[in-house]
């Protein structure tokens, strides 16, 4: 059935739900998953979430003039079917496990926009913003970024609430990009995202698998679980080329479902993978004061790179960069030349200060056991001074981790101040005492649950030459405590400490 498209904002009922559901021949405006953002004459998608049924927000639709609801199929909301049919005159419609088909009734409304476009997929545990954002970089106005910083053209970013919105404003913010003359995307695509379906009616050409580690297992429970909802990514019938972290394990996986005829590139540091086709080989890294420098081989062919971002990790996320650019066509001079230009991302080894009268300061959004790991192995390959670690967990999510990041704090950084992150509703002292449990010795360790005076005290206790790492939060501007939505930046109070005085504090 093809789409009636009656005008710019109004839609067949009967083409959206074609294949799904019997219903009236009538037009819609835009659909929505948030009662709030319900247009006039919008089309209420009530789906069964994880706390409450969207149904129990029907009246707030309604009342903002949705003219249908379509309602996830649930003996809960009986009671609220009737009750809606008794008040108010609007169209209902019953569509069982209506979560999975949220992302294809988007995409007929938006008129299928990833199809006019390559959309890059960036999955993993650590590394999908700045390899996303660094494409976005390269590829200039051509391309626009969705994920945990935002959507649009990456110096323009408007907000977005989750890594990977919701099936509708992914469908939504593509087919906005589309019309502001994108020809690409390149979007994070977390492991929620694609385990509960907000993708699964895009269309992605391309997919980028950076690594995996232990996260988000208070959701996926076991970490087979967690690799099963990556590869999903990788089963997507329109891809055209992947590009897979040869060194992680994982990566085997993934090739067992890729279908013959996708093109595959690898990157990898094992010599043994120096001269298999289509890997970019990483060799002669250096880190330094300045940045960043390594050479890549490709078939044959060898280029040098000289980069001003901090982190060895980061080498992976300009390498993944350069293989999106090959796999799209562009060859490996204009890569070189592309990824060398590219900045840091916002909270991702952000440099806040780097001089010789003050410490170094990096704000970094590590938050798992190997980001942090990778953080600070990386900055102390930086660093001609001591290395400082300052981050805390956050409550209400994953427990098991925090031990553990508390040993790889105290093995890797000369000094640990442990702070609260986003506590939620979980007691911040509780936090900070599990992830001490893992710090062996605990010499080198202190709490400071005020995380404005943490940052304080790491800043003012180091000297020139040293480094200090403030990790956790990166480009976060709040902090959750109890119910409160707060507003701080480790940013904004690293750069606020750096100038509040004449010379830093021994």
């Amino acid at each position: 059935m093809m789409p009636a498209q009656l005008n710019s904002n109004r839609v067949s009922l009967q083409y959206l739900l074609d294949g799904m559901a019997g219903v009236a021949d009538m037009s819609v405006g835009k659909p929505s998953v948030d009662a709030r953002s319900i247009e006039a004459g919008g089309l209420f998608l009530a789906v069964k979430g994880s706390q409450s049924h969207g149904l129990t927000y029907a009246e707030q639709a309604i009342s903002a003039g949705a003219s249908v609801i379509v309602y996830d199929l649930s003996d809960e909301v009986e009671f609220l079917v009737k009750k809606i049919k008794k008040e108010h005159d609007v169209y209902l419609v019953a569509l069982p496990n209506l979560n999975a088909r949220v992302s294809d009734i988007a995409a007929r409304f938006y008129q299928h926009p990833s199809r006019n476009m390559t959309v890059v997929g960036i999955t993993g545990t650590n590394g999908k913003t700045s390899v996303s954002h660094f494409i976005g970089q390269a590829l200039n106005d051509s391309c626009g970024v969705i994920g945990t910083l935002g959507w649009g053209l990456v110096d323009s970013l408007k907000e977005t609430v989750n890594t990977t919105p919701d099936g509708v404003s992914v469908q939504q913010q593509m087919a906005c990009l589309l019309d502001d003359g994108c020809d690409s995307v390149a979007m994070e695509v977390s492991s929620h995202g694609l385990d509960q379906g907000r993708v699964k009616a895009v269309e992605y050409k391309g997919a980028v698998f950076t690594n995996l580690s232990h996260d988000h297992l208070d959701y996926h429970q076991t970490m087979d679980a967690y690799g099963e909802a990556k590869l999903a990514l990788f089963r997507c019938a329109s891809l055209e080329f992947v590009v897979l972290n040869a060194d992680d394990a994982f990566s085997a996986k993934i090739l067992d479902v890729l279908s013959p005829a996708i093109k595959v590139f690898t990157f990898s540091r094992i010599k043994e993978n120096a001269l298999k086709e289509n890997c970019l080989f990483i060799s002669n890294e250096q880190l330094h004061t300045a940045g960043l420098s390594f050479d890549v081989s490709l078939n044959g062919d060898v280029v040098h790179v000289e980069s001003n971002l901090y982190g060895s990790f980061n080498v992976e996320n300009l390498v993944s960069t350069m293989a999106v650019m090959i796999a799209m066509g562009k060859s490996l001079e204009t890569a070189t030349d592309s990824i060398q230009k590219v900045s840091s991302v916002a909270g991702r080894m952000q440099l806040v200060s780097n001089g010789e009268a003050k410490p170094t300061v990096v704000v970094d959004y590590a938050h798992t056991p190997d980001a942090l790991k990778f953080a600070l192995t990386g900055l102390r390959e930086h660093c001609s001074g001591q290395l400082t670690v300052v981050f805390g967990c956050g409550g209400n999510r994953d427990e098991a981790k925090r031990p553990l990041m508390g040993a790889i704090a105290g093995e890797l950084a000369d000094t640990v101040i442990v702070t609260s992150d986003n506590p939620r509703f979980e007691a911040a002292e509780k936090i900070a005492t599990q992830i001490q449990s893992g710090v062996l010795g605990l010499k080198n360790v202190s709490v400071t649950l005020d995380r404005k005076a943490a940052i304080e005290q790491a800043i003012t206790q180091v000297k020139p030459g040293d480094i200090v790492l403030i990790a956790g939060k990166g480009h976060e501007a709040y902090q959750y405590i109890g119910d409160e939505k707060i507003a701080f930046s480790d940013v904004d109070v690293a750069k606020a400490v750096l100038n509040g005085s004449a010379e830093v504090k021994v």
